[in-house]
């Protein structure tokens, strides 16, 4: 690993060292990545004096383009990377958040920030608004028409929107066979390409909520929650029957349950933590289980279900097996 370090700070690294770097960073705890990052700085003797804190924050869209991309990252870059080590690093945690503001720089195409499974990030707009990523999520937008002709994102996965008002340019995002049309607010957007379902969760504000293919538009008020079938473009509008934390846990990184049966709750552990969670035929799998948890701690949480439950809990790698405890 450290000559990949090495080969990083020099310019040498290929497509493959990098994704070898990433996962390390992504695997090592802070004080590792402390010491690394103190012994990698003391090594490097730089003039930091007219280091533009611009470069700094675009560093990362650049890194995530050029490890996706496979091409080396250009020398300037990789100086830039150099002096910012010590902030860089930090950005590549398995809970990383991520600010960038797109500057005049990339006049001609687009943007795309995509997160990994286990990344979450937080990008913000041209205009100030801010865009939080859960995991498994792609944003995109035009640098050059942003602002100047419309507000326009392209989005997919699970969001966390605060947007600025402008009544001028109201901010749309176009989804699978979906659209969102916003002035300023504060909304939970939940829509994957895979899925035949879209959600919505409004706590500010107010959103044009629209089936592209049907032409139904739904206008949304603050504590509504609307789910769209997308293969029929029927609304279904409600009040939400959970305060907005609940729908936006991710965002805390916790998992919340409320009066939600075991086998449900298993099957949210499944899917965070990708593991494969089977039951004793004993196990009552009916009882229900409230309170919240964390999503990055697997064994604390099986430990909460094992105390409340009387459940004994064993692991076989990504398997795990519930037993009632004797």
């Amino acid at each position: 690993m450290r000559k990949i370090e090495q080969d990083f700070l020099n310019n040498k690294a290929n497509t493959e060292q990098l994704k070898a770097l990433r996962k390390h960073v992504n695997a090592s705890d802070d004080a590792q990545l402390g010491a690394d990052i103190q012994q990698q700085w003391m090594q490097e003797d730089l003039d930091t004096s007219e280091v533009d804190t611009d470069i700094l924050k675009k560093i990362w869209y650049r890194v995530e383009n050029q490890t996706r991309g496979g091409h080396r990252i250009h020398s300037l870059l990789w100086k830039a990377i150099q002096v910012a080590a010590v902030f860089l690093i930090p950005l590549f945690m398995f809970t990383t958040y991520y600010f960038y503001r797109q500057k005049s720089a990339y006049e001609n195409g687009e943007v795309t920030f995509t997160t990994d499974k286990g990344e979450q990030a937080c990008v913000v707009l041209p205009d100030g608004s801010k865009v939080r990523l859960n995991e498994l999520t792609t944003l995109r937008y035009n640098t050059t028409a942003f602002n100047q002709y419309r507000r326009e994102v392209i989005f997919d996965g699970q969001g966390y929107f605060e947007i600025h008002k402008d009544a001028k340019h109201p901010l749309v995002i176009s989804s699978d066979r979906l659209s969102i049309k916003v002035l300023g607010t504060i909304f939970n957007l939940t829509t994957h390409r895979n899925s035949s379902q879209a959600s919505l969760e409004l706590s500010e504000g107010s959103v044009d909520f629209s089936h592209i293919a049907s032409g139904r538009v739904v206008h949304m008020s603050p504590g509504q929650r609307a789910v769209l079938n997308k293969q029929t473009g029927q609304f279904a509008v409600s009040m939400m029957q959970e305060d907005f934390d609940y729908y936006t846990a991710w965002n805390r990184k916790e998992l919340v349950f409320r009066n939600t049966p075991l086998t449900a709750v298993f099957k949210e552990l499944e899917q965070t933590y990708s593991v494969s969670i089977k039951c004793n035929p004993r196990v009552k799998l009916c009882e229900q289980f409230t309170g919240t948890m964390a999503s990055n701690n697997l064994q604390e949480n099986l430990e909460i279900l094992e105390t409340s439950f009387h459940l004994k809990a064993t692991k076989y790698g990504k398997n795990i097996l519930i037993t009632t405890a004797k």
